[in-house]
């Protein structure tokens, strides 16, 4: 998987907040007016892009964000404002995997001891919850995070905890 770069992240962010399917520059100046919070991410991008200054001068608003922009230089975490939300945002959007991973991670150590304690193995888990048996292998057995979704790893946590909670209140019913 490609790592999310900042203006890959300016382009969808863009095309989220305008409700077009493009992030061009001339185009989403057109919804400018309509809709305001498109000035900072649309400037950032601008600037990144090296929109035509005949573009950029279409927008008053527009030119003076891209002119104070362009005095940072290249330090896009330094600027002011709502800027700083925006580079934050991208940094959230672009760790996204990194942390879905590390609680991937955390339900493999717990699946691994439930899976230990019930003795199911793991074609019965992938049948029983519909998933891909070589899937749900491969995260299984060798904890590879990119073969299941976090959904799926947390309903086979789930699935297992169940069992096991089942087991135990049968053993307390045996007594």
């Amino acid at each position: 998987m490609r790592r999310l770069t900042y203006e890959g992240f300016l382009e969808k962010y863009i095309c989220e907040l305008s409700g077009l399917n493009t992030c061009s520059v001339s185009k989403t100046l057109k919804v400018l007016p309509d809709n305001p919070r498109i000035l900072e991410p649309l400037a950032l991008y601008a600037v990144m892009t090296n929109a035509s200054y005949s573009i950029m001068s279409k927008n008053k608003d527009l030119m003076s964000e891209c002119s104070m922009i362009k005095e940072y230089g290249d330090s896009y975490s330094e600027l002011p404002g709502n800027y700083r939300k925006l580079y934050k945002s991208y940094i959230y959007a672009s760790t996204k995997k990194s942390r879905e991973d590390d609680t991937k991670r955390l339900m493999y150590k717990q699946i691994h001891i439930l899976l230990n304690n019930s003795r199911i193995s793991t074609y019965r888990v992938s049948k029983d919850l519909e998933l891909d048996v070589s899937n749900c292998n491969a995260f299984i057995k060798n904890c590879d995070c990119n073969r299941l979704s976090k959904s799926d790893v947390e309903r086979v946590w789930r699935y297992l905890k169940r069992i096991d909670k089942d087991k135990d209140m049968e053993y307390i019913a045996n007594k």
